[in-house]
């Protein structure tokens, strides 16, 4: 049976004038390349990565530096935060919820997200109370 090294690198070929290692293998619905390791799926240009570099620090995403999204190629890959990798995708920082509340440190709440993914959301405070609101008064409405 081959090794996960030989079965990742069985499944891509290097682009001689980018130095791109790109994936045959299986791309999910966003280009990125994925394999299945013990039935969960997993990226593959972040096991490659750690096989390759070592571990990924802990609240970094890594950063396709040659915007290459099938590229698997660990020295085509920088570890960045959420917002950094954003900006460089030209992302423009939100500076208003989609209500137009200002976030502002006394407006914007900081939640982690999901242990499957790295970092922070933002959450503007006055529509989360409103919604909180909103959801008390319904919940009386239906007991009345």
């Amino acid at each position: 049976m081959p090794s996960l090294r030989q079965r990742i690198e069985s499944k891509f070929i290097p682009e001689p004038n980018s130095g791109c290692f790109l994936w045959l293998g299986y791309l999910n619905g966003k280009g990125y390349a994925k394999i299945r390791i013990d039935g969960q799926l997993q990226y593959v240009h972040r096991v490659y990565y750690e096989m390759e570099r070592g571990p990924i620090p802990a609240g970094t995403v890594t950063d396709h530096l040659c915007k290459v999204k099938c590229c698997v190629n660990p020295a085509h890959l920088e570890m960045v935060t959420s917002q950094v990798n954003g900006q460089r995708a030209g992302r423009p920082r939100q500076f208003y919820c989609s209500q137009g509340h200002e976030f502002t440190p006394e407006n914007t709440g900081l939640y982690p997200r999901n242990p499957l993914r790295s970092g922070f959301y933002r959450r503007c405070k006055i529509c989360f109370n409103e919604w909180q609101r909103k959801r008390k008064q319904q919940k009386q409405e239906t007991v009345s």
